[in-house]
């Protein structure tokens, strides 16, 4: 256990853990902590536990990578099914968190938001099939022989065709419209 963000950033730097959870007490540091968040939830999976999660607060985590928000007074029950739904590679908010933001997206033309099969690169496909397996930018590298600076472009370059924000919501997006199937 780090006693600060500081002490988890460099620890997660050392091992490498395959999931990190942050209890971050928003009376703290915030632009401290959200600048390290940054740069460490795109390559670790991370749960942030903080005080009555709002939604544009869970919004700006997610949006920096964070692949789990939950209320710091969640039951051990809770936090545990929260890291194991982390591990399998999905995305876990607190219910009411999830209503609000889900309440908030517009109901429009989805079809306009969708991008055919044709759009991303073959390469790109590839990396997106295994972003889907839960698969982290180091293993992608190897498997395709291709520097981890390539994969993190084609990242990049996946979530901006996809309208994503992150790894899961791009993956989310690539099976809904079939360009990867599980």
């Amino acid at each position: 256990m780090c006693p600060s963000i500081a002490g988890f950033e460099q620890l997660a730097r050392q091992v490498t853990p395959d999931i990190g959870l942050v209890d971050w007490d928003t009376q703290s540091d915030s632009d401290g902590v959200t600048g390290i968040l940054r740069q460490i939830a795109t390559e670790i999976r991370t749960v942030v536990l903080v005080d009555g999660p709002a939604p544009e607060f869970t919004a700006a985590l997610l949006a920096m990578g964070v692949r789990g928000v939950i209320d710091r007074d969640s039951s051990r029950e809770e936090i545990t099914s929260t890291l194991q739904s982390i591990a399998e590679g999905l995305t876990v908010l607190g219910a009411d968190t999830g209503r609000q933001l889900a309440e908030r997206i517009p109901h429009g033309d989805v079809s306009s938001a969708l991008v055919q099969a044709e759009d991303l690169t073959e390469r790109e496909l590839e990396v997106l099939e295994l972003l889907a397996q839960g698969i982290g930018n180091k293993e992608i590298a190897a498997r395709l022989e291709i520097s981890e600076h390539t994969v993190k472009f084609h990242i990049s370059s996946i979530l901006s065709k996809l309208s994503a924000s992150n790894r899961t919501q791009a993956v989310a997006h690539g099976i809904r419209q079939g360009l990867i199937v599980l």
